[in-house]
């Protein structure tokens, strides 16, 4: 088993593990709270970039680390007129990510399966690199 999937399995066992113990349903992704919060809270980090004129973001191609269900990439395409990749570890995070991507093909995204450290992209070839979640999953 190499380094990616022995991560994959850790990351899987933390989720079922928080599902076991009800911790799920108090942090759970599809409460309107939790959603509301982490929508202002890159809505804010973008917004000071773009009405500062520190970046144009329909410019530029976007790198989503850790994209799970996609949401920030979705929201890059379509509010910024972009070019977003999202890349995530786990398939079901990516079949979401291309199930809502049916829904919206006119957006300009991308969705790659894969370790970031190991996924192979030409140098240069992103102007921004964006995470909003996957540090509290990586050790050390």
């Amino acid at each position: 088993m190499c380094q990616f999937e022995r991560e994959l399995v850790r990351i899987r066992s933390v989720y079922k593990k928080r599902d076991a113990d009800g911790k799920a349903k108090i942090y759970s992704w599809s409460r309107q709270e939790v959603i509301y919060v982490k929508y202002r809270l890159y809505s804010v980090a973008i917004s000071v970039l773009v009405n500062n004129g520190i970046i144009d973001l329909s410019r530029i191609r976007i790198l989503d680390v850790g994209c799970g269900s996609g949401g920030a990439t979705f929201d890059f395409a379509r509010k910024y007129e972009t070019i977003a990749i999202g890349v995530d570890c786990i398939p079901e995070m990516l079949a979401l990510c291309k199930e809502r991507h049916q829904e919206q093909s006119h957006l300009k995204v991308e969705f790659r399966q894969g370790d970031i450290q190991s996924i192979a992209f030409e140098p240069n070839s992103f102007d921004l690199a964006w995470s909003r979640d996957v540090f509290m999953y990586l050790q050390d």
